[in-house]
């Protein structure tokens, strides 16, 4: 039986690459079984129905969570109901969902649990006491057993990998994002590795791109804020004189310039352009279409190759809902840029 294990997914960049990937995976390692770990998959902080939908319909099998595994109320009812996803086993006993699942894959009957660590982390029962309990209950019923450990300490993924040499197929660890170096098959035949690492963004810290913390508006946010929001983004790039935005049309997405210079300039009732301000790396735009749900009031041209980040309109409303001091400072700037856009227009007349 041959198994294809992903790590901790890390929101929209981590589900976009493995969906890339995950075909040429299949084709050249011909997986029977593919696991996936998702309790990063929503927003880099848990996992919601319809990304859980989305890394199934991208072909995996079975999706394992851990700490961040109720962060999103909505994914509650979806947990007791899916035969496909398990969170920590020695969570507390009528948590939502459950903690193992057996599969068929090249004719074998194989269980996946997923175990929470002790340390640095909660879990209401010992992950070694629950995985001698688990394995003794399920005897006769699975043929092999894969173990997603999500912990904090590597010297507890060791033990537990000792703990289950000769009696899991695999003991796979998760949660710290980073790949170690110590895989490798234990004496009695069981495949170990402290932690396989994430699938998410390279140009990030543990897979959430933390240049938010550079953008003045956003100092002072608290990490799970800023986290959500770096998750949410998407890279774009444009080209030299290409407008990002146009005055007039509808706003959908407020901007992060990544790299580079644009310019902002308004059009007014005689046609002509007036220039507002240049914009560089950390800055951003887009808000006040968003916020005031006007037209655009301005276009920024790229002035010279320009790279960004993007949140669409929704993300950019339900990240507002969860911090009234980024609502706060975003309303502020917002107000402060229309009142500046046209009184600069109103100087032209």
């Amino acid at each position: 039986m041959r198994l294809l294990f992903i790590a901790d997914v890390v929101g929209k960049p981590g589900r976009a690459g493995l969906a890339r990937a995950l075909p040429e995976l299949r084709e050249r390692h011909a997986p029977d079984l593919v696991v996936v770990n998702g309790e990063n998959s929503a927003g880099g902080l848990g996992i919601t129905p319809g990304t859980a939908k989305d890394l199934l319909e991208m072909g995996c099998d079975a999706i394992t969570l851990g700490n961040h595994a109720y962060r999103r109320r909505e994914v509650y009812a979806y947990l007791d109901d899916s035969e496909r996803v398990v969170r920590p086993a020695n969570f507390m006993h009528g948590s939502p969902g459950r903690g193992h699942m057996v599969l068929d894959a090249a004719g074998m009957r194989v269980c996946v649990v997923n175990l929470i660590g002790n340390l640095g982390l909660r879990a209401a029962r010992s992950p070694f006491a629950e995985a001698d309990s688990l394995l003794e209950r399920l005897e006769g019923a699975a043929d092999a057993f894969v173990v997603d450990f999500h912990a904090e300490v590597t010297s507890e993924k060791v033990a537990m990998g000792w703990h289950l040499d000769g009696r899991a197929a695999a003991v796979l660890g998760t949660h710290t994002h980073v790949p170690t170096a110590d895989a490798r098959v234990l004496p009695q035949g069981t495949a170990f590795i402290s932690d396989v690492g994430m699938t998410g963004s390279r140009e990030s810290v543990l897979g959430v791109r933390m240049f938010t913390r550079k953008v003045p508006v956003l100092s002072g946010l608290s990490h799970a804020v800023l986290e959500d929001m770096a998750s949410r983004m998407t890279p774009e790039k444009a080209p030299d004189g290409t407008a990002v935005v146009s005055q007039g049309e509808v706003g959908d997405r407020l901007y992060i310039v990544k790299d580079g210079e644009a310019e902002v300039v308004a059009r007014g009732e005689d046609g002509r352009e007036t220039d507002l301000a240049t914009l560089s790396k950390n800055d951003y735009f887009g808000e006040i279409a968003l916020i005031r749900d006007v037209p655009r009031t301005a276009t920024v041209r790229a002035r010279g190759p320009v790279e960004l980040y993007a949140l669409d309109r929704e993300d950019f409303q339900k990240l507002l809902g969860r911090s009234e001091k980024l609502k706060s400072a975003m309303t502020g700037t917002s107000d402060a840029r229309y009142v500046e856009t046209q009184n600069s227009l109103l100087l032209r007349r």
